[in-house]
């Protein structure tokens, strides 16, 4: 039996509608349907659809994901995000916000980056943008037109505080606190 299928045979014990996170890492959560670079995640990096049926995810969640993608891989997992959820679901991106990475380097306030003690400014910014397999990096303005490109409606997007959510199962899921750009997206 194929990856594939052994993971669609393996969806069976979950409850429907899922709740999916993708890039849990050894941060799995609870009743979620989690998966990293050992599971489903090698779809997302090649590009494939998802394995998923369309409508069949309440809620999508992802931390320090997106940022490791090339662009057309990440608009593809956008998309295919946006096929999978419900109507109603919600997508819920967690990352580095370029806006505040570049405000650090600016101001020299490093303090949110707990890895980058002790360097310069450059190193600041030549860290974000290459460093940790970083692809693209995001503010609030390129993630909406990402999103916005993959289907979701501009007025469905909106930006929140690190563990806040209107969505009580949305909230406190964050654990890096590089994670400043936080959005929702609803399907």
């Amino acid at each position: 039996m194929n990856d594939i299928n052994k993971f669609r045979k393996n969806l069976l014990s979950y409850n429907k509608p899922y709740k999916v996170q993708f890039g849990s890492g050894n941060k799995p959560l609870k009743n979620w349907i989690n998966s990293d670079s050992n599971g489903p995640f090698k779809w997302i990096i090649s590009g494939d659809p998802l394995p998923f049926k369309d409508n069949s995810c309440t809620l999508i969640y992802h931390e320090h994901l997106l940022e490791h993608l090339p662009v057309p891989i990440a608009l593809n997992f956008l998309r295919e995000s946006y096929r999978i959820l419900k109507p109603g679901g919600i997508l819920r991106i967690a990352q580095p916000d370029l806006d505040d990475i570049v405000e650090a380097a600016y101001k020299g306030t490093f303090k949110k980056y707990p890895s980058a003690k002790n360097i310069t400014k450059a190193e600041l910014l030549n860290m974000a943008f290459n460093g940790w397999g970083h692809k693209h990096l995001y503010n609030a303005e390129e993630l909406t037109s990402f999103l916005v490109e993959s289907g979701f409606e501009e007025s469905k997007i909106k930006y929140c505080k690190f563990g806040e959510s209107t969505t009580p199962e949305l909230r406190n899921l964050e654990t890096r606190q590089e994670s400043l750009l936080l959005g929702e997206a609803t399907k």
